[in-house]
């Protein structure tokens, strides 16, 4: 969900040179179950602070959370010397043991994930010289294994979707099946149902 001040007549092209100006966040985290690559919230800060800040922009993040449905929000805004401004909230069920660790993880999760995509903000691996032509050719036609089909399944489950029915949901929505994703894309498919967890289930409870 997004909503704007009265006017972003000021804010507007304030960020379009922001963005203009704004590196990439590196790929500096690993994640194990997938194999692949993430930028980090300090990645994504540091490729995006500077040129916000240097058009009169800054970035303010509150979390939320309700005890009743154990979901975590995150409120990205972005505010604009002149007092405009623009947000986005960003909702996801509390997964793990429902512990502060579990509430620490999804908070840094919701944050990075809304800054990304309030800012429009590119990620790539930097680390080139590391892999060759032939091998990101195979990478791109590697199906995602039985044991990271399995870890989706099982993540998935931590926030209370089961896999019939994110099944259910993507192929009503023409989305190909998880089996046919390679690992990255299973991951990135991983990651924005979960922060859309709360609509899937409203969806599933509908049919």
């Amino acid at each position: 969900m997004i909503s704007f001040s009265d006017s972003i007549g000021a804010l507007a092209p304030a960020l379009a040179a922001a963005q203009a100006e704004m590196g990439s966040a590196q790929l500096d985290q690993k994640n194990g179950h997938f194999r692949s690559r993430y930028a980090s919230l300090a990645s994504c800060l540091h490729a995006a602070l500077p040129a916000l800040q240097s058009h009169g922009l800054s970035v303010l993040q509150h979390p939320g959370f309700d005890p009743s449905t154990q979901i975590v929000s995150m409120t990205t805004c972005i505010l604009h010397k002149s007092g405009e401004w623009m947000q986005s909230t960003c909702c996801l069920p509390l997964g793990g043991k429902k512990d502060g660790h579990a509430l620490k993880s999804a908070t840094t999760y919701l944050r990075r994930t809304t800054l990304v995509s309030i800012l429009g903000l590119p990620e790539e691996d930097d680390d080139g010289n590391a892999t060759s032509a032939v091998s990101v050719r195979k990478v791109a036609v590697s199906k995602a294994s039985k044991a990271d089909i399995k870890m989706y399944g099982e993540q998935l489950g931590t926030v209370g979707i089961d896999p019939k029915l994110a099944a259910s949901f993507m192929r009503d929505h023409g989305r190909a099946p998880a089996s046919e994703l390679t690992g990255p894309q299973l991951h990135k498919r991983l990651e924005w149902m979960t922060s859309h967890a709360s609509e899937i289930l409203k969806w599933g409870s509908e049919q």
